[in-house]
């Protein structure tokens, strides 16, 4: 079905003030809302004009600084972070969102002559964004490497004056234990904190889609039941044995070497 928002060209084009076109990820159809970085889960993730909170994150320019949303695990950090990137996009703004760890893994990318090539031109698409959306910032491995590869990539960021939106299940103190304090003091300058709160969202999701049903509980048979059950297969098995005997000592052995 042909996308009514851009053609199936997946970019949008919006004319600037000097002339030029500044092509959009396309925040309707799938593939462009893939090319903006949003997982398939999150797509058509919208904010809601009814929330408070919401309605100052609409009324957000998409200038530095950013948000850093955190929470505990389903929340709704990701849905909340994807909402937001398709609201910017449809403000004419471009829009990344990726995960913390597929940032180092694209970063190693670049280490490599037979992916060098890959991994920049991967860059090149963040460092063209007005937003990068970091997703699961803590959930990698905090090592030296880690640590100071994302704190250049941050710089970076911050240096081209970039809004940077982060979801995160720690919160800021948290971070600066597992990634360093580095990191957490340029985020305290370039993100608004947010905290997510309630229940976990996919656990009660996932009770209204598909409530369990209470086992049934076991009835055992009562002493009279299980005496007239006896009864009832005695002659059946007495039958048995009459014919496997009738077939002689020898059938008999060997029908039991076999088994």
């Amino acid at each position: 079905m042909s996308c009514s928002n851009c053609g199936d060209q997946i970019r949008v084009p919006f004319e600037q003030p000097d002339g030029t076109t500044r092509y959009v990820s396309c925040w309707e159809c799938e593939r462009g809302q893939l090319l903006m970085g949003l997982g398939q889960h999150f797509h058509g993730a919208a904010l809601d004009s009814g929330s408070q909170r919401d309605r100052g994150l609409l009324a957000w320019p998409g200038t530095a600084p950013g948000w850093y949303l955190y929470g505990g695990v389903g929340r709704g950090k990701t849905h909340l972070a994807a909402a937001i990137c398709r609201a910017r996009a449809r403000a004419g703004l471009r829009v990344r969102m990726l995960s913390s760890k597929r940032l180092l893994d694209t970063i190693k990318l670049t280490y490599d002559d037979a992916s060098r090539e890959q991994g920049r031109y991967e860059l090149t698409r963040l460092a063209e964004a007005d937003i990068v959306a970091l997703d699961d910032l803590g959930a990698e491995l905090g090592t030296e490497w880690a640590e100071t590869e994302l704190f250049a990539w941050l710089d970076g960021i911050y240096q081209r004056d970039a809004a940077l939106v982060v979801t995160s299940n720690l919160d800021l103190g948290d971070l600066a234990a597992k990634l360093g304090e580095r990191i957490a003091s340029r985020l305290v300058g370039m993100t608004q904190a947010i905290e997510l709160t309630g229940p976990d969202r996919r656990m009660t999701q996932r009770a209204a889609a598909a409530p369990r049903r209470a086992p049934e509980p076991v009835v055992e048979p009562s002493p009279e039941e299980f005496a007239a059950m006896a009864a009832r297969s005695r002659p059946l098995v007495q039958e048995a044995m009459a014919r496997l005997m009738s077939r002689g000592p020898a059938t008999t052995r060997r029908r039991w070497e076999m088994r």
